[in-house]
């Protein structure tokens, strides 16, 4: 048996390898006044999927 690699103070990490690095972000965007969620969505995380999502919730919920 693999004993897995530590980082520091003996926590375990994952071993690196493309199945462990794909990440999903869900972003939910909420009215002020009673706190309704009135639209959802999920991305893939790039680091500008928040920003880039954000500015089309806004858009679709504008009227």
């Amino acid at each position: 048996m693999e004993v897995p690699p530590t980082c520091g103070r003996g926590r375990t990490r994952a071993p690196s390898s493309p199945s462990n690095k794909l990440r999903y972000m869900a972003h939910a965007l909420a009215e002020n006044r009673n706190g309704l969620i009135v639209d959802v969505e999920t991305t893939q995380a790039n680091g500008r999927a928040e920003r880039e999502v954000a500015q089309a919730m806004m858009a679709r919920s504008v009227r």
